[in-house]
């Protein structure tokens, strides 16, 4: 079982014998219990649903004895949108008809671990466990304004049932704020009064595995750490750059020959692994410094 964000409880099982949603083995329950009719997916006998993973972006990942989902082919994993309904671009199959996904586990950077009875994995040889790299932004970035702690979570990021806040003057200890509430996108508290030094550090607690029966957390740390690397510069002289932090945070890049002025260069936003930057302007000047800064 996984409670979602809203409170809707999915529950993925065994379809025999049930007489709930024509016998699906994957239904939604409303917050009061009551059955969710407009839950689009179908999962018929012989289908077995092992293991649940939410991502922030209200899609789901099951795993189990699959070989149709929704009337579609599919072979022991898959992934369904908010409604329920079958995501057409999502289809790396495990194995064969004859194995299953008994767990899954999302990493923070939107990665699925995928563990089972299996030999081969998107097509690749991988015995019992491997890991689909994500392919869409897994957005997690921490702001803080001076009274209020703004957690936003989206994309393929793992979906988390609770958070919280806690306060550090030197980055060693840490003073509990207290639990998060819940907003549209992610997680806030308000009222604060912290220093103007230290960190701020968000926690948010997952589940997957077999049966959903584990858990662990993610984290973010403000103020972020934006790291510039691998500066090179091209044959038409232009400066080429990475950099890396929050996914999904929006960042300026700028220039200076000197460490006194300063010229912004380009506003881009971090993927979840090293983001290419660019500099325009041919590297005229002997030395030219980088620095990167929240927009």
């Amino acid at each position: 079982m996984v409670v979602q964000p809203d409170g809707a409880i999915l529950v993925g099982g065994d379809a025999i014998g049930s007489d709930i949603a024509q016998g699906s083995a994957l239904v939604r329950f409303h917050p009061d219990g009551s059955l969710d009719e407009g839950f689009k997916a179908a999962i018929p006998y012989p289908g077995l649903v092992f293991s649940i993973a939410l991502q922030a972006n209200g899609k789901m990942i099951i795993g189990g004895h699959l070989t149709d989902v929704s009337g579609v082919s599919r072979t022991n994993l898959a992934r369904l949108d908010p409604d329920g309904s079958l995501d057409p671009t999502f289809n790396p199959g495990v194995g064969s008809d004859s194995w299953e996904v008994d767990s899954l586990a999302l990493q923070a950077d939107g990665n699925v671990v995928v563990t089972g009875p299996f030999t081969t994995l998107a097509g690749q040889k991988s015995f019992d466990s491997g890991r689909l790299l994500n392919n869409e932004p897994a957005v997690q970035y921490l702001t803080f304004d001076g009274s209020t702690v703004s957690w936003t979570r989206g994309g393929s990021a793992p979906e988390v049932w609770r958070a919280t806040f806690e306060y550090s003057p030197d980055g060693i200890s840490w003073t509990n704020l207290g639990e998060a509430t819940r907003e549209p996108g992610g997680w806030e508290m308000t009222g604060l009064s912290l220093p103007a030094t230290g960190r701020i550090r968000a926690r948010g607690y997952t589940t997957g595995g077999y049966g959903n029966g584990s858990s662990w957390f993610v984290e973010s740390l403000w103020p972020p750490a934006l790291v510039i690397s691998n500066a090179r510069v091209s044959t038409s002289g232009q400066v080429q750059l990475e950099a890396s932090g929050p996914s999904g945070q929006t960042v300026v890049l700028e220039s200076s020959p000197d460490l006194k002025t300063w010229i912004p260069v380009g506003t881009n936003t971090l993927l979840s692994g090293a983001t290419p930057l660019i500099d325009p302007q041919p590297a005229q000047s002997l030395m030219r410094f980088y620095r990167l800064h929240l927009k």
